[in-house]
């Protein structure tokens, strides 16, 4: 269950960061990205996104507001608020000097407090202290859905009640790098043998059903009855990869090639409903975000970026019709923008 050891046996670590990338020792809020997580899809009682989880949680939205970790160049200042039009903005606490992973249910933020490993909650107003749910868990991402949050701890994978009120249940003791659940199903995959085995278990960890053996990564996306995933090999002459977007059924029948990407340096990518947003280097070699969509279609640069692959900046989230990002600003310094989606209004928040 821990990421880091996950990453280390996949072909595909590119998918969390290029070899190129310097992680920074802030990374440790945006380490495990791409390819080795995947957790829950935005719906009823959904605390974040499958595609912003993948990407370290630095950012998800409550009602009118927008929560998000504030970054002064290297420093993580806290967790902030911000209304959704970019008025208002203010400190909600400053108690995490690394906090991840944050899912916004009702009035609470949900977080992993990386300063010490534990699971907490705290009011969205700011005003009462944090709560610890549970110490001491893996660094991993965490999900609130429907009144439970779902969490791994000494590598098994864990839910305890969202309200605090009652003890942790253990779910599954698989070795599970990546998971979303999707209704009342809990989509997973497991490193096997050099491949990655896609399996679907209940919500309390019964009724496993086996799906496909053939991902080459733990990365996959559930979308009504089809299952969207990155393959991504790596030559070990030129150490650069390829990327293939392919589609297959829930029950694991039909797999397609829907695309391979031209670019063989991708930095991040980040699967929404309406499709897959990624960084890689433009036609100028300059990092850039794109946009493509699940029937590979529609493909678009967005937005060039100024310092995309040196630093640890090269993650995404996608909110309400904007996408949120880290970059250089006119100071040099590391920042965080919003741009909307179409490439226009960027601002600094």
């Amino acid at each position: 269950m821990d990421e880091q050891n996950t990453s280390k046996k996949s072909v595909v670590a590119l998918l969390q960061g290029k070899k190129k990338v310097l992680v920074v020792a802030v990374a440790i809020i945006l380490v495990l990205i791409i390819g080795g997580t995947v957790v829950n899809n935005l719906g009823s009682g959904a605390g974040s996104t499958v595609g912003n989880l993948r990407n370290g949680g630095f950012a998800a939205q409550g009602g009118s507001w927008v929560y998000y970790l504030k970054v002064d160049d290297r420093n993580i200042e806290g967790i902030y608020k911000v209304r959704k039009n970019g008025t208002k903005g203010e400190q909600v606490t400053k108690d995490t000097d690394y906090g991840s992973y944050l899912n916004v249910d009702g009035n609470y933020i949900y977080y992993i407090d990386s300063d010490n490993d534990d699971l907490v909650r705290i009011k969205t107003n700011g005003k009462d202290k944090s709560e610890r749910l549970e110490k001491d868990v893996d660094n991993f991402p965490i999900t609130v859905h429907k009144g439970w949050v779902y969490y791994a701890k000494d590598g098994d994978f864990c839910r305890t009640k969202a309200n605090g009120k009652g003890n942790r249940e253990r779910i599954s003791k698989k070795d599970i790098a990546s998971y979303q659940i999707e209704g009342n199903w809990i989509y997973h995959t497991e490193y096997k043998n050099g491949d990655y085995r896609l399996s679907r278990m209940k919500l309390d960890g019964t009724k496993t059903e086996r799906i496909s053996d053939e991902l080459k990564s733990p990365s996959f996306y559930v979308k009504g009855g089809n299952i969207y995933y990155v393959n991504a090999e790596i030559n070990s002459k030129t150490w650069e990869y390829t990327y293939e977007l392919y589609s297959m059924k829930t029950n694991g029948n039909n797999a397609n090639l829907i695309l391979e990407f031209e670019e063989n340096d991708i930095a991040a990518f980040n699967m929404t409903d309406e499709g897959i947003y990624y960084i890689a280097e433009n036609n100028d070699d300059d990092g850039a975000i794109f946009f493509v969509k699940y029937n590979g279609k529609n493909k678009k640069e967005i937005i060039t970026l100024e310092d995309a692959y040196y630093s640890y900046t090269s993650r995404i989230v996608v909110l309400d019709g904007w996408i949120y990002y880290f970059d250089e600003n006119d100071d040099g310094d590391t920042a965080m923008f919003k741009v909307r989606t179409n490439g226009k209004n960027k601002a600094e928040i």
